[in-house]
């Protein structure tokens, strides 16, 4: 059987630690739904001051990103800006001329996963054809 108590006859000499009673005076009462008006968000700040955290960058991220990179080179007495990538292309480029067999390799791969060939034009010159 369950005893029931009287709250509010509390043995001498210990403290009860109720919730205020809400003021008539303030017209508002704290209830389901009815937070205390100090702990609601306030006008003007934000309930979430620093934001979604950001993301960590994956590995395909900071690559992208170091390729398009731009580098300052001199061609022909000219200063000119590229990219990490083309620059890395026109080295292999310049050893597979040279006679490089790696460079002339890691090239035609990249030609193969670009799907770029070359093809001799009309005036007997070489170009370069990307497929779709």
């Amino acid at each position: 059987m369950t005893e029931d108590r009287d709250v509010s006859a509390q043995p001498e000499g210990e403290e009860y630690d109720a919730l205020p009673e809400p003021s008539p005076g303030n017209g508002y009462e704290v209830g389901y739904k009815k937070p205390p008006k100090h702990t609601q968000f306030q006008p003007g700040r934000s309930g979430n001051p620093h934001g979604r955290p950001k993301v960590s960058k994956n590995l395909a991220d900071i690559t992208r990103q170091v390729i398009d990179q731009e580098i300052r080179v001199v061609e022909n007495g000219k200063p000119r800006l590229i990219s990490k990538f083309e620059a890395y292309v026109t080295q292999l480029m310049n050893k597979a001329i040279a006679g490089s067999v790696l460079a002339g390799r890691e090239l035609r791969s990249l030609m193969d996963q670009f799907k770029i060939r070359p093809e001799m034009a009309d005036d007997g010159r070489l170009v370069v054809v990307m497929e779709e």
